[in-house]
């Protein structure tokens, strides 16, 4: 089976926002972002994203929880999707 390759369009409000963000937080988010845009959704998986960016579950955990507060994801169920400040 080909790789498929995946393209990811950053809009200049999202780079403006991993500028506060440490190297875990801009590859937690770059991940999600990647997922979402590409699938319409990501899954709520912190182990998975957490060996992707050589980090801790408990880590990459507040990293999604801080993306919520800051409005840039939301839940839908299992699932992470863009929020309304994304």
């Amino acid at each position: 089976m080909a790789r498929r390759s995946y393209e990811l369009r950053l809009t200049s409000r999202d780079l403006a926002y991993t500028f506060s963000l440490s190297a875990v937080e801009v590859g937690v988010y770059v991940g999600l972002l990647v997922q979402i845009r590409n699938r319409g959704f990501a899954f709520d998986e912190p182990d998975r994203l957490a060996r992707g960016c050589n980090a801790t579950k408990s880590r990459v955990s507040r990293v999604i929880e801080t993306l919520i507060a800051d409005g840039k994801l939301r839940r839908d169920g299992a699932r992470l999707i863009e929020g309304p400040r994304a």
